[in-house]
């Protein structure tokens, strides 16, 4: 035993932090997908966000998304 960690024994922490990140980037495909979706605001919306969601489901919508400062320069214009 002594032997097997004098040998792999640099490489553990390595191996745990690499783990640990693998593992992680696969949980994170668990989660719902929240482009182009209104945030939950209350408990009872977040319970509810993501249940019509199928796993790895990507929501390809292509949104037009207008600048702040264009936002703010059609504000100034209406009035």
């Amino acid at each position: 035993m002594c032997l097997l960690q004098a040998v792999y024994g640099k490489y553990i922490p390595f191996l745990i932090i690499g783990l640990v990140g693998v593992s992680a980037s696969m949980l994170q495909t668990l989660l719902p997908e929240t482009l182009d979706e209104i945030l939950p605001q209350t408990i009872q919306d977040g319970e509810t966000f993501g249940k019509n969601q199928k796993y790895l489901s990507c929501s390809w919508k292509r949104s037009i998304s207008v600048p702040v400062e264009d936002k703010h320069l059609d504000e100034n214009n209406q009035s």
